[in-house]
């Protein structure tokens, strides 16, 4: 089989798609050794004899060029190289061709112009098939833009496993904390309200603890950071307050090893990749009681509302007060995400691949 992964368009901060892509891809070539997997828009980071790159020049991202792109030049390189099967990955289908495609939708998009909005649209309703990374998100689609949830197949994201030993966990303590246990937050930028109620959540807990535990805020970039950096300005417990940019993926899974416990309070997930990669880690999580969330945990987590300080900063008390609790979600927590590894990802993947081809 002749296969092409077009990630052309992907948005440069959408890191989940593009992970998912490496990884699986990397596996796949491996595994099905006769199969050519032809690269658009981006690179495999593994070498191997299978995989090529297809050098197409991506037009400006204007909405007519793109749609010219998309309906004649992508098609023509297609059939030149006979491709078996097309992957889009940024939320696009190839309306002029009738080689089946598999749409990757790592979120519903909320902000639409009309134009665009059609184009996807569209594009679910061409796609030979549609992989979304959780159950929510597939009724979701299916609720919004009337596509049929047999048309969908949930693969949840994968993570990488993270186990560090006492002592490199106090060192990581001693490193961010001054070796003091603390709570984290780690993921996209929260809103003005989320880091407002963590906030309020963790003077809460400090007032009522007594306790010397900082809460330590992880973001990608300094865009991310500038919302909390303005909301600890006059904080109470500030000092408390511990801020760190752009870590690597090594260093950020170090933090959620050593992390006493991971606190989440977002007010929409699409897939819980971060609390996936958390419970990957060994850590408890406390996180909102959104129905993505508690698809992704089970009972392998606290819930809360994040629109109430006050039971964000209950289960922050209960863990803090309770090794027993805290013991138990560890253990639950990794056993739930046995299934979140990216070999078996791989299998999934290539089973939808194979649906897709046949369709």
């Amino acid at each position: 089989m002749r296969i092409a992964v077009n990630a052309t368009f992907l948005e440069s901060d959408n890191t989940e798609v593009f992970r998912f892509i490496q990884e699986c891809f990397k596996r796949i070539a491996v595994l099905y050794p006769n199969s050519e997997f032809f690269f658009i828009g981006t690179e495999l980071s593994e070498n191997l004899p299978n995989v090529k790159p297809l050098a197409l020049r991506p037009p400006s991202k204007i909405s007519l060029r793109r749609k010219f792109w998309y309906n004649r030049t992508l098609p023509n390189a297609l059939k030149k190289q006979q491709i078996d099967l097309i992957i889009q990955a940024d939320k696009t289908c190839s309306l002029k061709t009738d080689i089946p495609q598999l749409l990757l939708i790592s979120y519903l998009p909320l902000k639409l112009n009309w134009q665009d909005k059609k184009i996807f649209q569209r594009s679910l309703e061409k796609a030979t098939r549609i992989i979304v990374p959780s159950s929510y998100l597939q009724k979701k689609l299916s609720e919004k833009y009337a596509v049929s949830e047999e048309n969908m197949t949930v693969i949840h994201p994968g993570a990488c496993e993270v186990q560090l030993a006492d002592h490199e966990k106090h060192n990581v303590k001693q490193q961010y904390t001054g070796g003091k246990e603390y709570f984290l937050y780690a993921g996209h930028s929260l809103s003005l309200t989320g880091y407002t109620n963590l906030l309020k959540a963790f003077s809460l807990f400090k007032t009522r603890q007594k306790s010397n535990m900082p809460l330590l805020i992880l973001t990608k970039t300094r865009a991310d950071m500038k919302v909390p950096e303005e909301s600890i300005k006059t904080y109470k417990y500030r000092d408390e307050i511990k801020l760190v940019i752009g870590l690597s993926e090594t260093e950020t899974n170090a933090i959620m090893a050593a992390a006493y416990a991971f606190v989440y309070p977002s007010f929409y997930e699409n897939s819980g990749i971060q609390v996936i990669q958390a419970m990957k880690c060994g850590a408890p999580v406390i996180v909102s009681s959104l129905e993505v969330l508690q698809e992704i945990c089970g009972d392998a987590a606290l819930y809360m509302s994040p629109e109430s300080p006050e039971d964000i900063s209950e289960r922050m008390m209960l863990l803090y007060k309770d090794e027993r609790s805290r013991s138990t979600l560890i253990r639950r927590g990794l056993k739930r995400v046995e299934s979140y590894n990216w070999n078996q990802i791989a299998k999934d993947l290539w089973l939808a691949i194979l649906h897709a081809a046949k369709s």
